[in-house]
């Protein structure tokens, strides 16, 4: 259960870079996942985690970057891992 309970807990750029950057790639991986799977349908799914991930615990910027990182899984990881470590770079 600690790890749910880590997994649920906000991660914004107060974390340091680094865990900031990994939980960024790691929503462009779920996002990825999620592309793989269902193709364009993928779509609904990034709406759906925006309303029932996000949408309980609502942090501006955060949520809508986080679910902009879910909306890059259609990216390849050459564009999608330049983009993270940039953000990354320009909050820290």
């Amino acid at each position: 259960m600690k790890l749910w309970a880590e997994l649920k807990k906000a991660q914004g750029k107060e974390v340091g870079p680094y865990a900031y950057l990994t939980n960024q790639l790691g929503h462009y991986v779920l996002g990825a996942g999620l592309f793989e799977i269902l193709g364009v349908y993928y779509l609904v799914a990034v709406v759906l985690y925006l309303l029932l991930w996000e949408g309980r615990h609502w942090r501006f910027p955060d949520s809508i970057i986080d679910t902009s990182f879910v909306l890059l899984g259609c990216a390849p990881a050459f564009v999608a891992i330049p983009v993270a470590v940039l953000l990354t770079w320009r909050l820290a």
